[in-house]
């Protein structure tokens, strides 16, 4: 059979206790779903305001659906631009602080058509080791050479800043760490870059609406939001919603709409997403409790599982890894608590290094502190 050599790879994928499928979640209500026919509290995915299920963000999208239907119908430059498009892109500009914003499809999509399109040939991609995977992917899909320096380590990317010979130098990161939760050393990045020349690129996929006075994100948090030269993100996270964003000057957005790829030929989002983005962004602005309650629930569940013993990283985020290290470990882990009703999926390589399996606990506003007591009883 031609596929014998897929079936082979499969079987030892479950040989290593790396085989993996999706879990099928239905009547997901806030915090509560069913997974796979049981009924769990949702400790896993990002939607940590909640504001995928906010009343007034589905009534937002309602309406659109109403008067534009469920597609965009073409991508953006051809016919698929509504005025729900360029209202999400000022209502972000005008949230971050920022002269232009350009939305995407996915924040996938917005990584991996940003950065080849900035990224030259002549130039140079400098990334922090932990960086998301579509990060990886886009530096990959530029024609840039690329250096990779520890997590969080300064040092070494000062030594690769000293030796570099580039036209231009691009140093890449995310703001919150995806799968260990913690913060990029903004300040450091900006004096750094500002030294040797670089331009700094900032993913702030999981620090929009979480961190800042206003929720603007890790860069407002340091007030350093101003020397970012991109600013990218996603919609889909603390928004809500879908799709992804870059942020900047007129002049990077301009630029990105005639030579961003995943811009150019992807079809647009749908305009009631964009309502319901635009919605949310309100919310965010207008009721800090949501991210105040957040943080409460993160301190109540760090403070919980410390004294459980728990082998938890220090974070200071909503992303908590529980880390076992040995993948069946992790699995037996991921089950006894879905035995007792709660979901947190275990987290293995490729997504983390071998070796380095974990449970990654995730926090929303919508959390309740009864709910958090009942996971940590059951750690």
């Amino acid at each position: 059979m031609k596929f014998d050599w897929i079936r082979k790879e499969l079987e030892s994928l479950s040989d290593k206790s790396l085989y993996r499928k999706p879990r099928l979640h239905e009547n997901i209500q806030g915090t509560h779903a069913t997974v796979d026919g049981r009924e769990v509290i949702l400790f896993s995915g990002n939607n940590y305001l909640n504001l995928s299920q906010h009343p007034k963000v589905i009534e937002a999208a309602k309406c659109v659906l109403e008067t534009h239907g469920v597609g965009a119908r073409s991508a953006r430059l051809i016919s698929g631009t509504t005025d729900w498009h360029v209202r999400l892109e000022e209502r972000m500009a005008k949230f971050l602080g920022k002269e232009r914003a350009l939305v995407f499809s996915a924040g996938y999509l917005t990584n991996v058509g940003t950065i080849p399109a900035l990224a030259g040939e002549e130039d140079l991609i400098i990334m922090d080791k932990l960086n998301h995977a579509s990060l990886i992917d886009a530096a990959k899909l530029s024609s840039a050479a690329i250096r990779v320096y520890p997590h969080l380590n300064m040092d070494y990317l000062e030594k690769l800043l000293k030796g570099a010979k580039a036209r231009r130098i691009w140093i890449v990161t995310d703001s919150v760490f995806s799968m260990d939760g913690d913060l990029a050393l903004l300040p450091e990045l900006i004096r750094l870059k500002n030294q040797y020349g670089a331009y700094l690129v900032v993913d702030e996929a999981h620090g929009v609406g979480v961190f800042g006075k206003n929720g603007c994100g890790v860069c407002e948090y340091f007030g350093i939001s101003d020397e970012v030269d991109v600013l990218m993100g996603t919609l889909s996270k603390a928004i809500g919603g879908l799709g992804g964003f870059v942020a900047g000057k007129t002049e990077l957005i301009e630029y990105l709409i005639n030579h961003a790829r995943t811009f150019l030929f992807a079809t647009a989002l749908p305009p009631s997403i964009c309502a319901a983005c635009v919605q949310a962004i309100d919310l965010i602005e207008s009721e800090p409790v949501l991210r105040q309650t957040l943080w409460r629930n993160v301190d109540l569940l760090m403070s919980g599982l410390k004294k459980a013993h728990a082998p938890i990283l220090e974070t200071r985020s909503p992303i908590i890894p529980v880390i076992f290290g040995d993948e069946k470990k992790t699995l037996d882990a991921s089950k006894y608590l879905f035995d007792h009703g709660f979901f947190v999926p275990a987290i293995r390589y490729p997504t983390v290094a071998k070796g380095k399996a974990r449970l990654r606990i995730t926090l929303s506003s919508a959390h309740t502190e009864v709910e958090i007591q009942a996971l940590v009883a059951s750690f």
